[in-house]
C-alpha cells in the first residue's frame, strides 16, 4: 500500500499550499502512509490527524510542526528535526525516532510505547501523561522535560542515571 496519490501531490506543491488545502479541508483526514519523505523540509506543516504509518520521515525537518492526534505507528523519524513541534496526543508506537531533535516538543498524551528513542534531544519536552511502556531511552537527553505521570513498564529502558520516579513518572505494569 502507498500514500494516497491526491495527498502526496498536494503536499508535493509545498507546505504553504498543503497547509492551505488542510484550512479549507478540516474533516479530511489525509493517508501518507508508508510516504517517504525523507530529508525533507515540513517546517510548520499541518499534520494534524494524517496517516503516516510507516512513513520515511528520516532526517526531515518539521521545526514547529503540528501533528496533533497523527498516527505515526511503526514510522522512521530518525535524526528528524522537531524542534517546538507540537506532536500532542500523538501515536508513535514502535517508531524511531533514534537521534531526533525533540527540544521543547509537547508530546502530552503521546503513545510512544515501544518507541526508539536512543540519544533523543527531548530537553524541556512536554511528555505529561505520555505512554512510554517498552521504549528504548538509552542515551537520550532528558534535561527540563516534564515527565508527571507519563507511563513506563520494567522494560522501558531510561538513560543512566536517570531516574524515573523522581521526574514524576509513573511505574504500571
Amino acid at each position: 500500500m502507498m500514500a494516497d496519490s491526491f495527498d502526496m501531490a498536494m503536499l508535493r506543491g509545498g507546505v504553504e499550499e498543503w497547509n492551505i488545502w488542510r484550512e479549507q479541508h478540516p474533516i479530511t483526514k489525509p493517508d501518507l502512509s508508508y510516504a517517504n519523505l525523507y530529508a525533507t523540509n515540513l517546517s510548520k506543516v499541518n499534520f494534524d490527524g494524517v496517516n503516516l504509518y510507516e512513513a520515511d520521515l528520516r532526517k526531515a525537518k518539521l521545526i514547529g510542526s503540528r501533528l496533533m492526534g497523527a498516527q505515526l505507528i511503526a514510522a522512521n523519524l530518525a535524526e528528524t528535526n522537531l524542534t517546538k513541534a507540537n506532536l500532542t496526543a500523538i501515536n508513535l508506537s514502535e517508531g524511531n525516532l533514534s537521534h531526533a531533535c525533540l527540544h521543547q516538543v509537547d508530546l502530552t498524551f503521546a503513545n510512544l510505547t515501544g518507541a526508539e528513542l536512543s540519544y533523543t534531544d527531548l530537553r524541556e519536552a512536554d511528555l505529561f501523561e505520555a505512554k512510554l511502556g517498552n521504549a528504548n531511552l538509552v542515551g537520550a537527553n532528558l534535561e527540563g522535560a516534564n515527565l508527571r505521570r507519563a507511563k513506563y513498564n520494567r522494560k522501558t529502558v531510561w538513560p543512566d542515571n536517570f531516574n524515573p520516579k523522581d521526574a514524576g513518572a509513573l511505574l504500571v505494569d
